[in-house]
């Protein structure tokens, strides 16, 4: 009998689930895995990708989502067990922001200037929804602990 795509696809993505448990230990909590995916429908809505989504992706579509998946988990361990303030940029930060996984600062100040326009309460847009783009460019292009010798990529002023 032939195994149907999904059962593939499930395969694949436990063994991730057990990948970021060897990386980040097994006590670690939250899973990024957990708000990452989701195998049944009825378990958790909230998760970026579902079975049926993943299991129509091509091989470069599977590429780019586990290479998303591990920037997270690496970022998560990195700012838990080895770095105080992490100089990467927070993935769940950029996405709110509608930018890749990533992104550079030059792409964030970029999204932000276009997000501003649309989203600035003099041209019509939402107070709450501004204040919170804000917050999140801040927490974006805020330095981190240790100078840098690059200082053009970070934005001081806004």
């Amino acid at each position: 009998m032939r195994k149907q795509p999904q059962d593939d696809t499930k395969r694949w993505v436990r063994e991730l689930k057990k990948a970021e448990q060897r990386i980040r230990g097994e006590g670690c909590s939250p899973l990024v895995w957990d708000s990452f995916f989701c195998l049944r429908k009825d378990k958790n809505p909230q998760a970026k990708y579902g079975l049926e989504h993943l299991a129509v992706l091509d091989k470069n579509g599977v590429k780019d989502v586990i290479g998303e998946f591990f920037f997270r988990v690496y970022y998560e361990h990195c700012k838990t067990h080895i770095l105080d303030d992490t100089s990467w940029l927070d993935p769940v930060a950029l996405e709110y922001m509608g930018l890749p996984y990533d992104a550079d600062h030059a792409a964030v100040k970029k999204r932000f200037r276009e997000l501003a326009k649309k989203h600035h309460p003099d041209a019509g847009g939402d107070h709450k929804q501004f204040v919170e783009m804000m917050e999140n460019y801040e927490q974006l292009m805020k330095r981190p602990s240790a100078a840098s010798d690059n200082d053009e990529l970070w934005d001081d002023d806004f």
